[in-house]
C-alpha cells in the first residue's frame, strides 16, 4: 500500500470546503470530509484516478459529492506515495490555462 500524502494547499483547501459547508450544516460538512478522507485512503491502495492536465497528474472524483482530488505519484525513500495536491469543486475551472501562441 502506497503512502498518501497531502499538499498545503490541498488540506487548506479541504479546510476551506469544511467551513462553507458547515456554514449551512455540521453534520452535512463531516459527512463530506469522511467522503474525501475515504477516497485519499483508497488512493493508496489503488491509484484509479484518470490523467488530468499535465503529465503524471490524475483525478479522481470524491464519491457522493461534487469534489476532485487532483493528484501525482512519487517515489520516495519509503517507497511509492501518493501526493494530494488539491481538493477541487467539479464545477471551477481549476486547471492551468493553456499558453497563447
Amino acid at each position: 500500500m502506497r503512502r498518501v500524502r497531502w499538499s498545503i494547499e490541498a488540506i487548506e483547501q479541504v479546510d476551506a470546503v469544511f467551513a462553507y459547508v458547515a456554514a449551512d450544516s455540521k453534520r452535512n460538512a463531516e459527512g463530506l470530509l469522511e467522503r474525501i478522507d475515504e477516497s485519499a485512503r483508497l488512493l493508496g491502495e489503488f491509484a484509479t484516478g484518470r490523467p488530468s492536465y499535465a503529465p503524471g497528474v490524475y483525478e479522481k472524483p470524491v464519491r457522493g459529492s461534487p469534489y476532485i482530488l487532483v493528484y501525482q505519484l512519487d517515489v520516495t525513500p519509503l517507497g511509492e506515495a501518493v501526493t494530494l495536491l488539491r481538493v477541487v469543486h467539479g464545477a471551477r475551472n481549476w486547471r492551468p490555462s493553456a499558453p497563447r501562441t
